[in-house]
C-alpha cells in the first residue's frame, strides 16, 4: 500500500466513524454484488419454544427487527420476483442488492418474523420441506439434537443409534456432533412409527416431542405468508439432503405439487426456485433440479454472488447463514457486529454445471 494510501485511511479513520468507515468499505468492495442471506428461526426469548431451539438456527424477534433495519441502511432489498426477473429477462439489478430467505417451514416465521418484514416494508422468501407443513412437533432428527443438548440422551446412546442406522461397528473417531448431522441429512424422512420403534430400541426411550406450541407451519400459516407478499419455493419434500436421498425425483417434484396444491395456485410453475436442504448437492442434484423444472437453486455456501451488468453470473446462488450466537453473543446484533459478518463475505467463485 502506498504511502499516500496508508495517509488516507488514517485521515478517514479520524473523520469517520467506524461503522461508517465499514460502510464506505462495503459500497466499493460489495457494489457489484447479490447477497443472499438464510434465517431459520425467529422467536420472542419468552416464547416457550426458546429454550429448546437450535441457536445456531435461531435469533430473537429483536434482533431479527436489527437485522432489517441495518439491511435497509446499507442494501437495496430486493424481491424474489425481482431476482427472477433478472435471471429470466435480463433486468438490471441495483448495486449491493440483498434477498431474504427463510428455510424450514416454522411456524414462527408467520408468528414474529412476518410483522417485523411487514413494518419494514421488505420482501421475503420462505424455502419450505413440504412434508412439514401442519406438523406440530420439529423433525425428529432436530428433536434428537435437542435431547442431547439437554443432557436427556448421552453420547453412547447417539452411538448406538447411528451405529443401527449406518451399519458401521467402529463409530469411535466419530463424534456426536457428526454423527447428529450425518442422521439428519440420511434419515429425516422416517415416519413417526419408525422413529418411535427405532429410539425404543437403541435409546432405551420414546424421544421426548414438543408439539405445544407448535412448532411448523400450518396450511392457514403458509396461506397468510404467501398472501402477505413473502414468496414461497421448495426445499425438498422431507428434508433428507438431496445427494444421500433414494428418491432424488419424488424430493424434487412431490414439492412442487403439494405447495402449488396447498396455495391454490394455477400452476406448479409458480413454485420455480429451491433451496437444497442442508446446503448439500452435487452436480447430478443441479441438473436434475434445473430438467424438472427449477428456475434458480440456493445452496449453503457463505459467498456473495457476482453481478455481471445487474445480472447474476451464475442461476445457483450461495447464501449466508444468519447465525444467532455470531451476530449477537449478548443479544444485540449491533450495526458494528452486522458489519464485520455481511461486508466481508468472500465473493463465490466455484463454477456449477450448467
Amino acid at each position: 500500500m502506498s504511502s499516500l494510501m496508508l495517509r488516507i485511511k488514517a485521515r478517514l479513520k479520524k473523520v469517520l466513524p467506524y461503522v461508517e468507515l465499514l460502510s464506505v468499505y462495503h459500497r466499493i468492495r460489495n457494489r457489484n454484488t447479490l447477497t443472499v442471506v438464510v434465517f431459520h428461526r425467529v422467536l420472542a426469548v419468552d416464547d416457550a419454544r426458546w429454550p429448546h431451539a437450535h441457536p445456531e438456527w435461531t435469533v430473537s424477534d429483536v434482533v431479527f427487527d436489527q437485522c432489517l433495519q441495518f439491511f435497509r441502511r446499507n442494501y437495496y432489498v430486493i424481491s424474489l420476483e425481482e431476482l427472477l426477473s433478472s435471471v429470466e429477462q435480463g433486468k438490471k439489478l441495483p448495486n449491493r442488492s440483498l434477498l431474504i430467505t427463510f428455510d424450514d417451514g416454522y411456524a414462527d416465521n408467520e408468528e414474529y418474523a412476518l410483522p417485523l418484514l411487514e413494518r419494514e416494508r421488505v420482501p421475503a422468501v420462505l424455502f419450505l420441506t413440504s412434508d412439514f407443513v401442519n406438523r406440530k412437533s420439529r423433525p425428529w432428527t432436530e428433536e434428537l439434537v435437542a435431547a442431547f443438548r439437554a443432557g436427556a440422551i448421552s453420547s453412547q446412546s447417539i452411538a448406538q443409534l447411528y451405529q443401527a442406522l449406518f451399519n458401521k461397528p467402529d463409530v469411535a473417531p466419530v463424534g456426536p456432533t457428526k454423527q447428529l448431522n450425518e442422521i439428519a441429512e440420511r434419515w429425516t424422512n422416517l415416519s413417526d412409527a419408525e422413529v418411535e420403534q427405532l429410539c425404543r430400541e437403541h435409546l432405551g426411550k420414546p424421544l421426548p416431542r414438543s408439539g405445544k406450541p407448535a412448532h411448523m407451519l400450518s396450511t392457514e400459516q403458509l396461506r397468510h405468508l404467501y398472501a402477505a407478499g413473502v414468496a414461497i419455493g421448495a426445499h425438498g419434500k422431507t428434508h433428507t439432503s438431496l445427494p444421500l436421498s433414494p428418491n432424488l425425483e419424488t424430493e424434487l417434484r412431490e414439492p412442487r405439487a403439494a405447495l402449488a396444491n396447498c396455495l391454490d395456485l394455477p400452476s406448479i410453475d409458480e413454485i420455480s426456485t429451491l433451496a437444497f436442504p442442508f446446503g448439500t448437492y452435487s452436480e447430478d442434484v443441479v441438473r436434475s433440479a434445473f430438467a424438472e423444472g427449477y428456475k434458480l437453486l440456493f445452496t449453503f455456501n457463505p459467498a456473495l454472488t457476482k453481478l455481471a451488468q445487474g445480472r447474476p453470473v451464475t442461476p445457483v446462488l450461495d447464501r449466508v447463514n444468519v447465525s444467532g450466537p455470531v451476530i449477537a453473543p449478548d443479544g444485540v446484533a449491533t450495526p458494528e457486529r452486522l458489519a464485520r459478518c455481511f461486508f466481508f463475505v468472500p465473493h463465490a467463485t466455484r463454477a456449477y454445471p450448467a
